[in-house]
């Protein structure tokens, strides 16, 4: 079985990749077997996507939990109503990755 966080805001990725364990979910994450998949689906503005330390944060992600499965945002209208790279991955695509999780 594995695990799903969506929408993952910046400041949620930034805390597991920091070790951070102030909350339910950072905590769960950081005591999470790492064999064990999780499914992430980051949702944030286009810049703050683009930032440098989000490609940093993802990186360890990666390196420390090698089961860990990225579903990357995506264009559409953000809530700030700039249009680009940031909205969080379709619903049907996050729940078909899940259903490979399960399999």
């Amino acid at each position: 079985m594995g695990s799903t966080s969506a929408p993952l805001s910046a400041n949620t990725l930034a805390k597991i990749a920091s070790g951070i364990t102030d909350n339910l979910l950072t905590s769960i994450v950081r005591a999470w077997d790492r064999n064990k998949k999780i499914i992430i689906a980051p949702a944030m503005n286009t810049h703050m996507w683009d930032h440098p330390a989000t490609k940093e944060h993802l990186a360890v992600l990666i390196r420390w939990y090698p089961h860990f499965v990225i579903i990357d945002p995506v264009v559409k209208t953000l809530e700030c109503g700039d249009v680009g790279v940031g909205a969080m991955a379709e619903i049907g695509q996050i729940v078909e990755e899940a259903k490979k999780c399960v399999r």
